[in-house]
């Protein structure tokens, strides 16, 4: 089955699977709202599924997979729904249902944009009081944006004022009401103000000097500010997302295929930057159609910013020209359908995220329509989309100093790192870019996590360095615990790590050290050395295989009990796909299983961990190294963790058990007490070694080799000998 026929199947079972949430107003039943009718997403999400019901019933190869009644019926419910949404807001005669009318905000129009192609579909069947409605809901719209809203931007999402897709939205909406009502006195100001919003939304540094003109307007007259740094990196919600990257182009093919198909002329600035920006986040893209959150990700797994990838691929498709943009169009349609399918129900996420529904049904509609909408999108847009011309190249590598961010991607590897991500630090090393072996959370950072209900990690330093093939990252940081249960008790430092990691450049190897330490008497609630999550869930059949040197271990689907597999072996294979090898011969390998889906929601306050058991939405498995889960006392100043491993991608369960037993015997190293080092010979048959100084003082390292010696990075090297300063990192290469 190809993806048009999967989109249009799964948007005609979900229209039979949300009926349900439909809801007739009793004292004005011309009316109908999806979900709850809510104000705020309450009304973004009715606006959604507005947009999927109305292309269920314009669309020929929708509308012919549906039952004969609900066909009958479903234009006259889109109606009603469309009703519902102009009578609710600030300009019309009813009101939402817990009481409050919408607009006059900043997110405002953000469900409107979402839902115009569905508005354009039923102009046709509007009558004159639809119509004039519409015009005073827009043009209400538009006035407040242009008499209340000011336009600012800045780089760090901590300032309140990193607007980057709110900017393109609102600019879009502003040039989109003067595009429909071109005889209103204000329409020449809403696109002045509408192209200084889209100047202010893929904003870099350079746009301050920028002597581009867009309509007669100068780019460096209307900037305000940077959203992005000149790398790309985008700080909203304060860390490194790479997912409203992609909420930035999807609101940019909204417009754009509205201007395609109503014939409006196209405003100059609607692309700003917007190609350079879809080099980086194709770049992120997995093989499976996946988005790689290089930091990490603060909301449900495989859904929003993941959805809002096929409206963006279409617009990369036929405004640049991008020719991979029809095959990833159709592995993002698959993954939908990878999960829809194993519902068995018409939904989208039951399986996963049907428990959100017993505390917020509002959040779990509003997950269903995402989807619903973005497929709709699809449908109605796909035919007029050209197919292509060029191929816009991946990036091998990418650094963002504003994030600590690293990227080296290569034929079989994509390894990265971010220490400013959603939940802190978090590393990547997948094979050939899979993208269901990425979990982020605190992946490859260690897990240590105090008794309050919120743990976090406060980044002190760090460091990064790229170089052909690679790159290396070092740092300190605080793991931090707060929100206890006793009043009065302060928050707390649970410890004090110090992290390496390493991609080398044989397009294979990560190499992870990490050391911690107690600052003081600490009560834990767990630490997990190393804390490499395989996700084991939907999107792989709920299977894993592990190879060891014991045996093989096969995993599923949890059983609702804790489980820890010791393997007493330094070495394990996943799948014949990820190698992965204790750092120090000392150490042995594990697999924690919590037997409940353990990745939820970010929690941001005390009363939010009342809700992580109904927000869990994914399932992995976690290989460490040292383990404890269960609430313990730590001294002051005990060393919690001190270890290391060797992550290798695209490697066999037998080439993993040779890596682990070559030895290096022709390379001593003699560390300090202060240093740690990991040696490990590459897939390209070279010898590296990363070492690490613990100390606040300089410490050397000797190191006798037959072999030639050279600093890949960041190391001097006198007479076999490595001088490292306080808290440094190196990385040596040994050639025959």
């Amino acid at each position: 089955m190809d993806y048009m026929k999967k989109a249009s199947q799964m948007l005609a079972e979900w229209v039979q699977f949300a009926l349900p949430d439909l809801y007739t107003c009793p004292d004005r039943p011309g009316l109908v709202c999806y979900g709850a009718g809510y104000n705020g997403w309450g009304m973004q999400t009715h606006q959604k599924a507005l947009a999927a019901f109305t292309v269920a019933a314009t669309n020929p190869d929708v509308v012919q997979l549906l039952p004969e009644h609900i066909r009958e019926t479903l234009l006259d419910t889109c109606m009603k729904m469309l009703r519902f949404m102009l009578e609710t807001h600030l300009e019309g005669s009813y009101t939402c249902l817990e009481g409050d009318r919408w607009g006059h905000t900043w997110i405002s129009v953000l469900g409107t944009e979402r839902t115009m192609h569905a508005v354009e579909e039923l102009f046709c069947f509007m009558n004159e009081t639809d119509k004039k409605l519409l015009e005073n809901v827009f043009l209400s719209e538009a006035d407040w944006l242009l008499d209340n809203y000011d336009i600012c931007a800045a780089p760090d999402a901590k300032s309140g004022k990193n607007r980057p897709e709110s900017n393109i939205w609102n600019g879009i909406f502003l040039h989109r009401v003067a595009a429909m009502y071109p005889d209103s006195p204000r329409s020449s100001d809403y696109r002045e103000k509408g192209t200084g919003f889209l100047v202010n939304g893929i904003s870099i540094p350079a746009d301050k000097d920028s002597a581009i003109v867009y309509d007669g307007l100068a780019v460096s007259a209307l900037y305000k500010g940077n959203n992005f740094y000149d790398t790309y990196a985008l700080d909203h919600h304060e860390y490194l997302n790479i997912g409203y990257m992609v909420i930035c182009l999807s609101n940019i093919a909204m417009y754009h295929f509205s201007c395609k198909k109503q014939k409006y002329a196209v405003p100059e600035a609607l692309y700003h930057h917007a190609e350079a920006l879809w080099q980086l986040i194709k770049t992120c893209i997995a093989d499976d159609g996946r988005l790689i959150r290089v930091g990490g990700d603060s909301r449900v797994r495989y859904c929003y910013c993941q959805d809002y990838l096929l409206p963006a691929l279409l617009l990369v498709q036929d405004q640049f020209g991008d020719t991979d943009a029809e095959h990833l169009k159709s592995l993002v349609v698959d993954l939908f359908y990878q999960e829809f399918s194993s519902n068995h129900d018409g939904s989208f996420l039951s399986d996963r995220c049907g428990r959100f529904k017993e505390i917020s049904p509002i959040y779990y509609t509003r997950l269903e329509s995402d989807k619903a909408s973005v497929l709709s999108m699809l449908l109605n847009w796909n035919t007029m989309s050209n197919s292509g011309n060029k191929t816009i190249q991946l990036l091998t590598s990418w650094q963002a100093p504003s994030h600590g961010a690293c990227i080296s991607n290569s034929n079989n590897r994509f390894a990265s790192w971010a220490f400013y991500g959603a939940e802190g630090m978090t590393g990547l090393c997948l094979p050939k870019r899979k993208g269901n072996y990425a979990e982020w959370k605190n992946n490859l950072a260690a897990e240590i996590l105090g008794c309050g209900s919120l743990n976090d990690t406060n980044i002190l330093s760090h460091k990064e360095m790229l170089f052909p093939g690679g790159f290396l990252v070092h740092g300190e940081a605080e793991r931090t615990s707060k929100n206890f249960l006793a009043e009065q008790q302060k928050d707390e430092v649970s410890a004090v790590q110090q992290i390496v990691f390493a991609a080398l450049p044989d397009d294979a190897t990560t190499v992870v050290l990490q050391y911690a330490y107690t600052p003081g008497r600490i009560y834990l609630q767990s630490v997990k050395g190393i804390n490499f999550n395989i996700p084991n869930d939907i999107f792989n059949g709920f299977s894993r295989q592990y190879f060891y040197e014991g045996g093989q271990l096969q995993t599923g689907k949890f059983s609702g009990e804790e489980e820890i597999f010791n393997l007493d072996s330094r070495w394990l294979n996943i799948a014949q796909e990820i190698g992965v090898i204790a750092g120090y011969h000392q150490e042995n390998l594990c697999i924690y299983r919590p037997g409940t889906r353990q990745i939820s929601i970010k929690k941001h306050t005390q009363k939010d961990n009342l809700y992580n058991e109904y927000t869990q939405n994914l399932s992995c498995d976690v290989i460490c190294t040292k383990i404890n889960t269960s609430s313990h006392w730590e001294d002051k100043s005990s060393v919690i963790l001190d270890t290391s491993a060797i992550i290798i991608a695209g490697i066999s369960a037998a080439d993993t058990k040779k890596r682990a037993e070559e030895p290096g015997s022709l390379i001593q190293i003699k560390d300090t007490p202060f240093t740690r080092s990991v040696c490990v010979k590459g897939q390209d048959h070279k010898y590296y070694a990363v070492l690490h100084n613990l100390a606040d003082t300089e410490q050397t390292i000797s190191i006798q080799t037959e072999y030639q010696m050279e600093s890949l990075c960041n190391a001097a090297i006198k007479d076999n000998c490595v001088n490292l300063s306080a808290k440094e990192s190196a990385i040596l290469v040994f050639n025959n």
